[in-house]
């Protein structure tokens, strides 16, 4: 069984939804340490290992599960861009939600999906043959084109929260993923029988094609795509009188050590864990009373 993004997504809102008025029915309790709004794509969206069933699959979930003071309106989809993120219907959405309410915290994952993927990742590379580098196979000036479109969005984001937010102290809290290690290895469920996008992963295939055929030029051009685009949102956390605070998470998986990963890009269950603990001991707690 094939599923499309679409479909992946009209699942984890109909999952929200039942969580939602499950935690509706639950009795009440003290007032939450932080009211959190969370917007972002798959790594605070990927569906538990048996998409209904098994440990929580992202950043969020595992927040939820493991610090329930928190109170946390999830709002993120998969495959989302942060370029659409903070432009057109998606925009004003997350400007109407933050107006509305006075959220403490805006938890922000986004610019993965803008590097990776068909039409993307492609798009920076070319061919091996010919290259005594393997990092002259990425074209540079497209790479850092697209990496500045996506600085642009969140130095919208900074400026557009701050004008238009109920609560004028927000803070953003954003990531920086963590070094993926190619793979054939795509969105796969129940071992095999359900499959996102027939199952193709985002990176491989590219490098292949563009004759990047060893392991270690593979991660080493992935791993400096990625330190790339931590440095320049480096830079923008730095400029932003603290309204955005960035949690450096590269590094917090075992290097190169697919046991903590469930496909390309996408940690397991057990390594999205980490990386929101890194999350929040670095960037959630020390903003809260």
């Amino acid at each position: 069984m094939d599923l499309s993004l679409r479909e992946l997504n009209d699942l984890k809102r109909q999952i929200n939804l039942a969580e939602s008025e499950a935690e509706s029915l639950q009795p009440k309790g003290p007032p939450p340490r932080a009211v959190i709004l969370a917007e972002g794509d798959s790594w605070f969206a990927y569906p538990r290992r048996q998409l209904l069933f098994g440990a929580a699959g992202n950043v969020i979930s595992s927040l939820k599960e493991k610090h329930r003071d928190l109170r946390i309106d999830d709002v993120s989809s998969n495959g989302d861009e942060a370029v659409a993120m903070v432009s057109g219907e998606a925009k004003l959405d997350l400007l109407k939600r933050l107006a509305s309410k006075s959220y403490d915290l805006l938890l922000f994952s986004g610019g993965g999906n803008d590097l990776v993927g068909q039409y993307d990742f492609d798009f920076f590379l070319r061919s091996r043959k010919g290259l005594t580098d393997p990092l002259e196979c990425l074209i540079r000036e497209r790479l850092e084109r697209r990496i500045e479109r996506v600085a642009s969005s969140y130095e919208d984001l900074i400026d557009l929260i701050g004008e238009y937010s109920k609560n004028r102290d927000i803070k953003i809290i954003g990531h920086t993923y963590d070094w993926a290690i190619p793979s054939p290895e795509g969105a796969v469920f129940w071992n095999g029988l359900i499959k996102v996008d027939a199952g193709r992963s985002w990176m491989h295939p590219y490098m292949v094609r563009k004759f990047i055929l060893d392991e270690d030029e593979q991660y080493e051009i992935v791993k400096h795509l990625l330190s790339q685009f931590a440095s320049r949102l480096t830079s923008i956390a730095a400029k932003s009188g603290g309204r955005f605070v960035l949690v450096n998470t590269q590094g917090t998986l075992p290097e190169r050590d697919r046991n903590w990963w469930v496909n390309e890009i996408h940690p397991s269950p057990e390594g999205f864990e980490k990386v929101a603990e890194v999350i929040f001991r670095k960037g959630i707690d020390p903003l809260l009373p």
